[in-house]
């Protein structure tokens, strides 16, 4: 039954011109949206457990969404965690405000700059 569960999602992927890599994108994103949305509901310690996995994945761009929602919600975010974003400038831009303040408080460097462009 699974065997031609797939083969049928497979048929239909190629008649419609898709790609695996397509096809795989698209799951992984529909599963990332579902993840997102279903964060909120979780309380801390689950979502600490969840940081814990997903920072694992955090340099896949795939995955990155869904580590950076969970530090959003993570008030205060652990700092083992604060410090590795800082020393990951491609995972700190794309940080929510939440988070970078955090960052901030023990790290000035990237504080200053972030706002020396607006001072100047």
């Amino acid at each position: 039954k699974q065997w031609y569960q797939r083969r049928v999602v497979i048929t239909a992927r190629d008649l419609h011109g898709v790609t695996r890599c397509q096809f795989h994108h698209s799951v992984i994103k529909l599963l990332r949206d579902k993840v997102n949305k279903t964060l909120p509901t979780l309380p801390r310690e689950s979502l600490e457990k969840l940081l814990k996995q997903a920072f694992a994945q955090i340099d896949r761009a795939e995955l990155l969404p869904v580590g950076l929602e969970i530090m959003k919600l993570l008030n205060p975010v652990p700092e083992q965690y604060l410090k590795k974003v800082a020393a990951m400038p491609e995972v700190y831009k794309q940080c929510s405000i939440e988070v970078k303040r955090q960052v901030w408080e023990n790290n000035q460097l990237l504080f200053g700059d972030e706002v020396r462009p607006i001072l100047n």
